[in-house]
């Protein structure tokens, strides 16, 4: 896996211009949490949910993570979860401190000695394996025939780029669903996936159709071209996820040899 960080592409393009944009929005962190912000705009809301009191404990939203040009598949969560002491961008970053780190998210450096996507805590110089992304990478790894997937022929992404803590989950509304899918639509023409793997059903259903236990490829809402499947969020209860990742692993496999599909309607 190569290092990012001298290689311009499209896929480099789009991470810079979602960074901007988000640490352009990240600018209201001061006067929310001084208590100045009286709108209730989604941006505010998502900055009030990490509960933090100090600016410089803010963390900055995931733009995406190690994007690359055409990958074979786009993953797509809901919303990435709050580290409380995870070493991350937060307020008073650069833009470039940002960009570097998830332009080179899944690069070795940032990998435990088995390769398993990793993290590291504040005053800790040892890493931790992250098993979120462990689980998914798996999944795919054996569909596409490599040892690890996020960062070599797959995408990682989240439908709301902000952190919150899990117990604080804001209120998801029609509009946020909106900006959500044009989020995803910027990212999908700009990459250029085969297949978009959606998990968990909020998030299959900003996307496309939430076929629960058939998994199967079908189309995005907005006719895009590229094939979606979506499967169970992998903390869903009851191992479920887990229960349909053969089901899951041949609709990608399906999808990925499949032509993709044609708009319906311009």
């Amino acid at each position: 896996m190569q290092d990012r960080s001298t290689v311009p592409s499209a896929a480099d393009e789009l991470l810079r211009n979602l960074a901007e944009g988000l640490l352009i929005a990240s600018a209201q962190v001061p006067s929310v949490l001084s208590g100045e912000a009286a709108s209730i705009a989604p941006v505010v809301q998502y900055i009030r949910v990490q509960k933090v009191t100090n600016q410089r404990e803010f963390q900055l939203s995931e733009p995406i993570l190690h994007p690359i040009d055409n990958p074979e598949v786009l993953v797509v969560g809901f919303n990435p979860n709050y580290g409380e002491d995870e070493i991350i961008p937060r307020y008073g970053s650069t833009l470039e401190e940002y960009v570097d780190f998830y332009a080179n998210r899944f690069a070795p450096h940032r990998r435990d000695i088995s390769g398993r996507p990793a993290g590291q805590q504040v005053g800790d110089r040892a890493i931790y394996h992250i098993g979120h992304y462990t689980v998914v990478e798996r999944l795919l790894a054996e569909v596409l025939g490599t040892e690890a997937a996020l960062g070599i022929n797959t995408v990682y992404c989240d439908a709301i780029p902000w952190k919150w803590k899990r117990e604080r989950f804001p209120g998801f509304r029609k509009a946020d669903a909106g900006k959500a899918y044009q989020r995803l639509e910027r990212i999908m023409l700009a990459l250029q996936p085969k297949v978009i793997l959606t998990l968990g059903d909020r998030t299959a259903r900003i996307v496309g159709d939430w076929t629960r236990n058939q998994p199967r490829p079908g189309r995005t809402h907005g006719d895009w071209p590229v094939w979606h499947v979506a499967t169970y969020h992998p903390d869903a209860r009851g191992g479920k996820f887990h229960a349909n990742r053969t089901a899951v692993q041949s609709a990608i496999a399906t999808a990925l040899i499949s032509e993709r599909p044609e708009r319906r309607h311009e």
